[in-house]
């Protein structure tokens, strides 16, 4: 009896171990079924990323890197299998790209984008696993642009200019010392030059006071050209008005007397001519005789009064 209870006893602890056992997988099954699954493509190197890595969405944590391998085909190409939250909303336009953790030099997966209205990737794809291929993030050119960094510190570090920055030094070392030396000259030249600048400002202030007085003055005398003008315009335009009267009144007189012009242009002014020359004449006529007078005025009047003498005696 006592064999046939310890078989009894065996037998329901393995049937409970069995039960158990089912009762777990399925447990796992339902919590495998909770997480989505992704191959994210990367053509770039993946410096810092790591089985475990973060994955994030929009800067949200939804899951973790499970695995990294190189592709079969191609080993310029990573492929991260990436477990996210079961419901993210990886559409068929959500880019990935790689994204730097702090300063730890960690690196995560990002995911961003995806229209509203785009499908689900999950539910467009056909592999078993759906493949999102990776933008090219600034991490790989900071990666790719740090050898040249490091190239041109080298040549920067190089032993000539390491030579050269040494003398540099030691030529700053020199001038200071020299420059310790002359202190005395030095601040001389500091105390002139505080002089100099205060008569600069002495003269800057007497400068501005004269341009203030010439300034003042320029007032005042386009103020007196202003009033002097504009008596000059006043009594040039009343000297036009009565030069324009004085017009019209010759112009009367001229109108009044056309007809006694006319007669004396036509015949007034050829007596005038003969007149004229008559005149003349009778000028020269009076000039020879002023001049005889002037010559000799007793003979003039009263002829040649000098006695005669005979020569026969």
């Amino acid at each position: 009896m006592e064999t046939r209870a310890h078989y009894v006893l065996i037998g329901f602890f393995m049937l409970s171990v069995i039960f158990l056992t089912l009762m777990f997988a399925l447990w796992l099954g339902s919590v495998e079924r909770e997480y989505d699954e992704y191959d994210v493509i990367f053509r770039e190197r993946v410096s810092g990323l790591s089985v475990g890595g973060t994955v994030l969405f929009n800067g949200i944590n939804v899951g973790e890197v499970r695995d990294l391998n190189l592709a079969p085909n191609n080993p310029n190409e990573v492929i991260a299998r990436v477990r996210v939250s079961k419901g993210t909303p990886i559409k068929t336009n959500t880019a990935a790209e790689l994204e730097l953790v702090g300063i730890t030099g960690l690196v995560a997966i990002q995911f961003t984008g995806g229209s509203p209205n785009a499908a689900l990737l999950k539910e467009a794809s056909r592999e078993r696993v759906p493949l999102i291929e990776a933008r090219p993030s600034g991490i790989a050119q900071l990666l790719e642009s740090s050898g040249n960094i490091l190239e041109a510190a080298q040549r920067t570090l190089s032993p000539e200019n390491t030579e050269s920055v040494t003398n540099i030094l030691n030529n700053i070392e020199t001038i200071t010392e020299g420059l310790a030396g002359d202190r005395d000259r030095i601040s001389s030249i500091i105390k002139n030059v505080d002089e100099t600048s205060a008569n600069i400002a002495v003269i800057t202030a007497n400068l501005e006071k004269s341009s203030k007085r010439l300034d003042s003055i320029l007032d005042e005398v386009d103020r007196l050209m202003a009033s002097d003008i504009s008596v000059a315009v006043n009594a040039f335009s009343n000297s036009a008005v009565e030069a324009e009267l004085l017009m019209r009144d010759m112009r009367a007189v001229l109108e009044e007397n056309r007809a006694a012009l006319k007669d004396f242009s036509e015949q007034g002014l050829g007596q005038a001519s003969a007149a004229i020359a008559d005149s003349r004449r009778l000028m020269r006529t009076i000039d020879s005789i002023l001049k005889e007078i002037e010559r000799d005025p007793a003979k003039f009047f009263f002829g040649d009064t000098r006695p005669t003498y005979n020569k026969s005696r």
